[in-house]
């Protein structure tokens, strides 16, 4: 390989020529790690995506709600529920319920293809 050949292969990285080879090796090392890091996430918002499309098909959400125990204890819970049910929780019970604002949570269903006029009780 010529000089110019190697230059015009590697652009604006060809000044990483001069670093150290423990330099590079560092770099790779923790772009590995980043790169496994970004994969890990994209695994789980990949399994997210997949178990939110099967809720839909069966008209189930998911709803975070405060979980009253004994002893006045209070718990975050998420609960898998059926659509019009959590229309009602939410409604019924806005005190309780604790994803993002109830109206909003309301919208969001609907932007995801839920029919939410039609389980909104009567």
């Amino acid at each position: 390989m010529n000089q110019i050949s190697i230059i015009s292969q590697l652009g604006s990285d060809a000044e990483l020529l001069t670093k150290s080879d423990e330099y590079l090796t560092g770099q790779q090392l923790m772009l590995c790690q980043r790169l496994s890091l970004v994969a890990a996430e994209l695994k789980r918002l990949m399994l997210v995506i997949s178990i939110k499309r099967q809720l839909q098909q069966t008209n189930c959400v998911a709803v975070k709600h405060l979980d009253r125990l004994p002893g006045n204890i209070v718990d975050e819970a998420l609960e898998i529920m059926e659509l019009p049910d959590a229309v009602k929780a939410i409604l019924d019970e806005p005190e309780n319920i604790l994803n993002d604002s109830h109206f909003n949570q309301l919208f969001i269903w609907s932007n995801d293809g839920y029919d939410v006029p039609a389980a909104i009780p009567e």
